[in-house]
């Protein structure tokens, strides 16, 4: 009788063991997974995010879809995902699972926190150069590449992410920027020129040379003054 008393008791212990155990691990778990990352939205069409890390020459990018997502400002107040606009920046927690795609892709999103917004330069860029074309995109040239002169402007991955951009929306083109070869014919050139860059003010200048024989260049000069997040002509 005492034995099997005891082995009851044994039983219910180690019973009792096993679930705890399981709840510390589930828990565990569900820490370890949920990750954030800062990310500056660069891009955005609809509610299509495009976001690179905000600092340095990181050309990782990451697309992501606000609608239906909850997103809070800096004060941790909910919002719409209007207010999340090219230039804005972001703290994505997700369930640290990552597609390699490219761009990347978040498994799981969780919440989107607004922290910030830098100067929304490529989204800027993109929109200036489309709006040379009387379509909003060549109507010939299958290449182009585009060089930049004057002051500095973008940094390194903005120029990556500016070529992709430009190669999903002119489709069937090739498009580079900077490239390392020295120009040749047959290919249409987009020459930009900054000047007087400051932190919140800007001139540039657009020439474009299409490769077609007796065209003409076309060239557009623009001012520009930073208001929140976003570049104005003026």
């Amino acid at each position: 009788m005492r034995k099997r008393a005891f082995a009851c008791i044994l039983l219910i212990f180690s019973m009792g063991v096993l679930a705890a155990s399981c709840r510390q691990q589930y828990y565990s778990h569900r820490l370890t997974n949920r990750v954030e990352r800062t990310l500056e939205v660069i891009f955005k069409r609809g509610q299509v995010c495009y976001g690179m890390p905000e600092e340095g020459d990181d050309k990782s990018m990451f697309v992501f879809s606000s609608a239906g997502q909850p997103v809070y400002d800096a004060d941790g107040q909910s919002i719409s995902h209007t207010e999340i606009k090219p230039g804005t920046v972001v703290n994505v927690r997700y369930d640290g699972y990552e597609l390699e795609t490219y761009p990347k892709q978040f498994s799981g999103i969780e919440e989107i926190h607004i922290n910030g917004c830098h100067s929304n330069n490529v989204d800027f860029l993109f929109t200036q150069i489309n709006g040379m074309f009387p379509s909003t995109k060549p109507n010939d040239n299958t290449k182009w590449e585009i060089y930049f002169e004057g002051e500095s402007f973008l940094n390194e991955a903005e120029k990556t992410a500016l070529e992709y951009f430009l190669k999903e929306s002119w489709t069937g083109a090739t498009v580079t920027v900077v490239p390392k070869d020295t120009p040749v014919t047959g290919i249409g050139r987009i020459t930009v020129r900054f000047a007087e860059a400051q932190e919140s003010s800007l001139s540039m200048e657009i020439t474009i040379e299409d490769s077609q024989e007796g065209s003409k260049p076309s060239t557009k000069k623009t001012q520009a003054v930073l208001q929140g997040c976003t570049w104005m002509t003026i």
